[in-house]
């Protein structure tokens, strides 16, 4: 279980964040998000039995604290057992992937960044 780091990559019509190499039991360092909301996650890797989940949290302090799942337009939590991609419904201030299950996968989670 470790917090992972981001990388942000500024981009002409947005920006791009990511975590790679998430594990088992691991969680991003939060991102804040800004005025970004219009905003894809791609989560591509090696899945076993775990499950990667997008959060959010409207409490600013950085902390673990107040992150709930987010998710789609379709009103189902954005979590992911496969390589995937979708967008996401909500714009909270802070942005993190949680990684849980039993173990064996290793993801990256890259969050796609608008402002609409």
């Amino acid at each position: 279980m470790a917090v992972k780091p981001y990388f942000f990559e500024p981009r002409t019509d947005g920006a791009l964040v990511y975590w790679p190499n998430m594990t088992n039991g691991d969680t991003g360092v939060p991102f804040e998000i800004g005025g970004y909301n219009d905003n894809t996650v791609t989560v591509t890797g090696t899945f076993d039995s775990d499950t990667l989940t997008m959060q959010g949290s409207n409490l600013v302090t950085g902390t673990a604290d107040g992150f709930v799942s987010l998710h789609g337009p379709d009103g189902n939590v954005s979590a992911f057992a496969v390589d995937g991609s979708g967008v996401l419904a909500e714009a909270p201030d802070m942005l993190r992937p949680s990684c849980g299950g039993a173990s064996g996968t290793t993801v990256l989670v890259a969050v796609r960044l608008r402002k609409s």
